[in-house]
């Protein structure tokens, strides 16, 4: 019988998984299921893999499904398996339909992992990963469901709204995250460091990526959603595979084994592979990860090791970041003496606006069950909203939702840019003033629930 891919987490065994993206879809059925199984059984053939994470790349090339995916697969690799959840191109009821029916859970998964899909190119619908979550909850709550967390945010309102909405996805349900691994390694330590104070001590695997040599060439100017890769290491990268395949292969295994041991170090549960590799290139990264293991005994000893080989280059992209606690990355540090303070609430995210503060109060007003219907309709047409619209505004500080780039409703999306515009859309991020109102009103745990 397949183990539990969450009671495998559970286990105190650092694990390594791989992401496998299914094939494009212009095969024929006969042609995907000799793919799927040739892949299963590669991927089978290395028994330091623990599972799979199936991928949902709607916003990509088109490919086949997960759930036409996974059961050929699911024959030949017979080890843990969960499938990602991509909210892009979804509607609420056509997501609704397929976990009533168990239709997305076809092919021997264990489990959920929901992402909004809001990479780029955006759909004009798809369900945000919280809202998923909740539906999940809903319709088929025997279903293990987990969630992405970004980690990489370095100003005070982008940090506030990332762990806001990692805190929103957990109170939803979400029994394992998926974090999007970064190089900087004290905001690995910092979200271990947060979910210790939240005591939402879920397991936390880190997606660590692989890159190609073909993808040196593009990764400038086109990284993945939520990676951050710093200038002096891809350049690093770029010249050994300039001396050849195996000098590249071997480079790059030898730091992202670091990085791997790291995140073991640092308590996280494991680790998901991701990216354009090879069985050589795993071999490779295998072999390095084993070795590296040997020299980092313990924290301390792969701090040091960490310092002297990537103080350097494995800087974060920004000249002033920002990071939650003191003392990250400190030698006998791994655990925090005293975490005995509220970090949202110590974030400076911005001051509301006077605008948003009289609409606020307006709203309020207008939602008390003491006003009468005629007030309260000439109040919300004041503010541009129907009487109707009032209840889904509660959540929000009762500012108007409609202002979202993204189109989101129920919370903030987690990725913003660096002058509070939308990561994807034309448009300022609605949600940092619903933020700065909150904090204003002293509402900010709200915003978590």
């Amino acid at each position: 019988m397949r183990e539990s891919f969450l009671d495998g987490l559970l286990q105190g065994v650092f694990r390594v998984l791989a992401e496998v993206v299914p094939p494009t879809a212009d095969l024929s059925s006969q042609s995907l299921e000799e793919i799927a199984r040739a892949m299963g059984a590669e991927y089978a053939g290395e028994p330091w893999l623990y599972g799979a994470v199936i991928a949902d790349r709607p916003d990509e090339l088109e490919r086949f499904s997960p759930e036409v995916f996974g059961p050929a697969f699911a024959r030949e690799f017979s080890r843990p398996m969960v499938r990602m959840l991509s909210g892009k191109g979804r509607t609420r009821p056509q997501l609704s339909d397929a976990l009533e029916a168990g239709t997305l859970m076809a092919g021997e998964y264990g489990g959920i992992c929901a992402v909004s899909g809001d990479a780029l190119p955006l759909e004009d619908s798809y369900v945000d990963s919280v809202e998923a979550l909740t539906l999940c909850r809903n319709k088929s709550p025997q279903t293990l469901a987990g969630a992405t967390v970004n980690v990489s945010k370095y100003t005070a309102p982008d940090m506030a709204l990332a762990y806001a909405k990692a805190a929103r996805k957990l109170s939803r349900g979400a029994r394992f995250l998926l974090c999007q691994a970064g190089w900087d390694m004290a905001k690995a330590q910092e979200l271990q460091w947060l979910l210790q104070i939240r005591d939402s001590m879920v397991p936390v695997v880190a997606r660590v990526l692989w890159f190609s040599r073909d993808q040196m060439d593009v990764l400038s100017h086109c990284l993945p959603p939520g990676v951050l890769l710093p200038e002096l290491h891809l350049r690093a990268l770029k010249e050994a595979y300039a001396q050849g395949t195996e000098e590249g292969r071997r480079v790059q295994a030898r730091s992202l084994a670091l990085l791997m041991t790291g995140y073991r170090r640092l308590g996280f549960s494991g680790v998901l592979l991701a990216g354009e590799h090879t069985g050589m290139d795993r071999a490779a990264l295998q072999e390095e990860f084993l070795l590296c293991q040997e020299k980092c005994p313990d924290y301390d000893a792969w701090l040091t090791v960490w310092r002297k080989e990537n103080a350097l280059i494995m800087r974060p992209p920004v000249k002033t970041p920002r990071y939650l606690f003191a003392r990250l990355l400190q030698e006998h540090g791994r655990d925090p003496a005293r975490l005995d303070f509220d970090p949202t609430s110590s974030l400076d995210v911005g001051k509301a606006s006077w605008n948003d503060r009289l609409v606020s109060r307006l709203l309020q007003k207008a939602s008390t069950p003491t006003t009468s219907p005629k007030f309260r309709e000439f109040l919300c047409k004041l503010c541009g909203i129907t009487p109707q619209q009032l209840p889904a505004l509660g959540g929000l500080g009762y500012l108007p939702n409609g202002q979202c780039p993204k189109g989101l409703t129920g919370g903030a999306c987690g990725n913003v840019g660096g002058e509070g515009e939308c990561d994807c859309r034309e448009g300022l991020c609605f949600f940092r003033r619903v933020l700065a109102l909150a904090a204003a009103q002293g509402r900010l745990p709200e915003l978590e629930r």
